[in-house]
């Protein structure tokens, strides 16, 4: 079941002034404006379909399995987290 009221405190969490590391570490775990409320491999699930994920600009953050494909992925600056 999906709740919103997660999704718009993740959300809020996201889009803060916080430093990337910051707010990924807060979602991950908890924290930040997000509360209790994380993402992780319990609350986030794969389709079983390899996906082709793309960030465009900026500094992303990729919620993927282990299938999927991240061509534009900078690992030097972009986390991956599996689920």
């Amino acid at each position: 079941m999906v709740s919103f009221t997660a999704l718009t405190a993740i959300m809020n969490e996201w889009k803060s002034g916080n430093t990337y590391s910051v707010r990924v570490g807060h979602i991950l775990n908890g924290g930040g404006l997000n509360g209790v409320n994380r993402l992780y491999s319990g609350t986030v699930f794969t389709d079983g379909a390899a996906d082709w994920l793309y960030g465009e600009a900026g500094q992303d953050w990729f919620l993927a399995s282990s299938e999927d494909q991240l061509p534009d992925r900078n690992p030097f600056v972009e986390t991956r987290t599996l689920i």
